[in-house]
């Protein structure tokens, strides 16, 4: 049951003991194309560049970006905190 745990909040035991959180690409994928849809939708285009364009002037970063920035910030404190033990 406690890997059920850790498997649905991200965390997963590598062979070394240590915890990793890990974010499914299609869970990413599928979070995108719902804010996709919303632009698409907003602006009433189908042009997927169109959409770039509006989310990128508005300042609005897709889930997998946001994702991948927060995961390279954690990474690098945790790499700080473990240099400094």
């Amino acid at each position: 049951m406690d890997s059920l745990i850790r498997h649905t909040h991200g965390l997963l035991a590598d062979t070394n003991g240590r915890h990793k959180f890990v974010q499914l690409n299609s869970d990413l994928q599928s979070l995108d194309f719902v804010i996709n849809r919303f632009f698409v939708k907003l602006f009433t285009t189908k042009n997927i560049e169109i959409v770039k364009y509006c989310q990128e002037y508005f300042g609005f970063a897709l889930p997998s970006v946001l994702w991948a920035k927060r995961v390279s910030k954690f990474e690098s404190s945790f790499r700080c905190f473990l240099s400094d033990l």
